[in-house]
């Protein structure tokens, strides 16, 4: 007889060995609590089967003979409480998030409100490494004070904007920017601000230059999702095109 113990319910079950190291467990008898978890109904599925276990240092896995099932692979309660673990702490937990919001913000620019109907158009933009500033128009201007994408930010950034090519200038007026793109290497420049966020809600304005008479800007406010990710749901204040 074993105990059975699924982290919901509990009860007893017989065990019978068979040759080669097989045994199965049955007549089983269980409390009957309502389980949220999907963790009961797949131990609870290996009852009445023939099983076969290995066990692999402080692992243990139990398995089904007449399918494909990996079964159940358990670990010693001593070992995973001394296993090391990585915390998180709240200043790099803010940092991430940060960096999403910009490069959420980024490609949505870029693919959706980018004044073409959206779509992954560009190939090859330029960003300002440095924050703009908004006025009133949600016209931004950099100053060459200003503060400075992290490296973090700019690697989120070219993530979520892959495959395409990113270049960062602190200045839209850099001759080899202005060259690029009398060459028709460059296609469109993009200015970010500094997002602001409280707590599962934030706002960021980009604008994105894409010609003397090609332009889109305005702000965006993201929300926070289950899966830590952030999406655009709104557009908030004046919104510019040309």
């Amino acid at each position: 007889t074993i105990i059975v113990d699924t982290g919901c319910n509990t009860g007893t079950a017989t065990v019978t060995f068979g040759p080669g190291g097989t045994f199965t467990a049955a007549d089983l008898t269980i409390t009957e609590i309502a389980c949220t978890d999907g963790v009961e109904p797949r131990i609870l599925a290996l009852f009445g089967q023939e099983l076969a276990w290995s066990v692999d240092g402080d692992q243990l896995t139990i398995y089904p003979l007449a399918t494909s099932d990996a079964g159940l692979i358990l670990r010693d309660a001593e070992s995973v409480s001394a296993a090391p673990t990585t915390t998180i702490s709240s200043e790099q937990a803010a940092a991430s998030a940060r960096a999403d919001i910009i490069a959420a913000t980024a490609l949505a620019r870029l693919t959706v409100d980018n004044s073409f109907g959206g779509g992954a158009i560009f190939t090859d933009v330029a960003i300002l490494s440095t924050f703009g500033e908004a006025d009133s128009t949600a016209t931004l201007t950099v100053d060459g004070d200003g503060v400075m994408l992290t490296k973090d930010e700019r690697g989120a950034v070219e993530a979520a904007l892959a495959p395409t090519s990113v270049r960062w200038t602190t200045d839209p007026q850099d001759p080899a920017i202005l060259a690029a793109q009398a060459a028709g290497q460059l296609e469109a420049i993009l200015t970010l601000s500094e997002p602001v966020i409280d707590g599962d809600s934030a706002t960021i304005v980009s604008g994105l230059f894409c010609g003397e008479l090609c332009g889109i800007g305005g702000a965006f406010t993201l929300d926070g999702q289950s899966d830590g990710s952030w999406v655009v749901t709104g557009r908030p204040g004046p919104q510019w095109i040309s």
